[in-house]
């Protein structure tokens, strides 16, 4: 049965699931497929976001590639890879959520399709060339920091791909879709002081140290970079 979609922050009200797909009520429908619009009947007023079909084709949808990364949208199928990734706590550790529980992690992915969607970004699934695994995410969220809207770049990898710069890579290639693709003027991270880890990743993308700040509660220092 269909029912009222629920992100991890609130209720859609337009938005609603059947479990597998997620659907829109909108009052001039059309339908989007692979950024094109078709319209659909005006008595139509349901129409698919991210249904079994578009689902399928979304794992087409690249944002860029590297030489040892892929980096695209998440689908729903990816749930059983990325659960055990969000719910270690050495992953984490910095998290101000915490670990993830299974059905956090489904309302993470739900949340993710539905920005792609509604702002045209979110995190994005990092998948491994060399064996097509899921390894993370690396990806672009809007954040208010003292009332001002700023898109905060951020990424998490499974402990077995730390260590080797894939991390560094896969931002790069995410910093330079936000520029060149998004057109994106500047990009910022939040991180927390002891997170010497992501601090040097944020500073191989050419980030830079701005100024330290309290962001729900939890200190943390903002980098920041300008398109160039």
């Amino acid at each position: 049965m269909a029912k009222e979609f629920v992100s991890a922050d609130h209720v859609h009200p337009l938005l609603f699931t059947d479990g597998n797909s997620i659907f829109k009520v909108d009052p001039n429908p059309t339908v989007m497929i692979l950024g094109l619009s078709f319209p659909l009947p005006k008595n139509e007023a349901v129409k698919p976001i991210y249904s079994s079909i578009i689902k399928m084709k979304d794992e087409s949808v690249i944002i860029a590639e590297t030489p040892r990364v892929i980096i695209r949208h998440f689908c729903t199928e990816n749930f059983a890879d990325l659960a055990p990734i969000l719910a270690n706590p050495e992953v984490m550790k910095y998290s101000l959520a915490g670990v993830l529980s299974s059905n956090q992690t489904r309302k993470f992915i739900q949340k993710m399709l539905c920005r792609y969607e509604s702002e045209g970004y979110g995190y994005y699934a990092i998948i491994d060339r060399h064996n097509t695994q899921l390894i993370g995410y690396c990806g672009l969220l809007f954040c208010l920091i003292e009332g001002s809207r700023k898109v905060e770049i951020g990424y998490r990898l499974d402990p077995h791909y730390w260590q080797k710069g894939l991390a560094t890579e896969a931002a790069t290639a995410v910093r330079d879709y936000a520029f060149n693709q998004l057109s994106l003027n500047d990009l910022i991270a939040l991180i927390q002081p002891k997170n010497i880890a992501s601090i040097k990743v944020a500073e191989k993308i050419g980030m830079k140290f701005e100024r330290n700040y309290t962001f729900s509660g939890m200190p943390v220092k903002i980098y920041r970079i300008f398109k160039p």
